[in-house]
């Protein structure tokens, strides 16, 4: 089970272990019981840095089924802090070819308007920084009333105020 938290088993560099998890869903194939399933993430919550207003972030998803020539299987998908290393990266790689260079710009501008180009620039910039925000504080910041959670924040689905451990058997 802890394997599937591995920094080793992710598609993006970066090691989850050592960041915040806002959310975490586990996608479970086999002969696994839940009463294993709940033990092995009772197990992992003492590991995992989840954010303050989501300590019990998981969702499970339990198919009796398992995968072609195994016994069992474990999926992961999180929404971690440490995926800001990627998107900062992303954004060194556009900023070489976009700025600097502007190599191939007049084949895309035919299909988007230039000023689309310096947006998504802004949009990876503020997806980094609240990351890095949420990552440093732990807390977005003292909320009070849902109304002041930004636009941007619940279409992200940056916060959710209230716990989405629900099994789904």
């Amino acid at each position: 089970f802890s394997s599937a938290f591995s920094k080793d088993n992710q598609l993006c560099t970066g090691n989850p272990l050592q960041s915040k998890y806002l959310a975490c869903a586990l996608l479970v194939r086999g002969g696994i019981q839940l009463s294993d399933v709940n033990r092995n993430i009772s197990r992992m919550m003492g590991q995992l840095d989840m954010v303050h207003w989501n300590q019990e972030g998981f969702k499970v998803g339990l198919c009796s089924v398992p995968p072609v020539k195994h016994p069992y299987s474990v999926l992961c998908l999180s929404n971690n802090c440490c995926v800001r290393s990627t998107f900062r990266k992303m954004e060194q790689r556009f900023r070489t070819l976009y700025d600097k260079r502007r190599a191939f710009v007049h084949h895309y501008t035919q299909y988007v308007e230039e000023s689309h180009f310096s947006e998504s620039l802004e949009i990876i910039r503020a997806i980094q920084d609240d990351y890095s925000q949420l990552q440093s504080a732990g807390t977005l910041h003292s909320i009070s009333d849902e109304s002041e959670i930004s636009a941007t924040q619940q279409r992200q689905g940056q916060y959710t105020p209230r716990s989405i451990y629900a099994p789904v058997i």
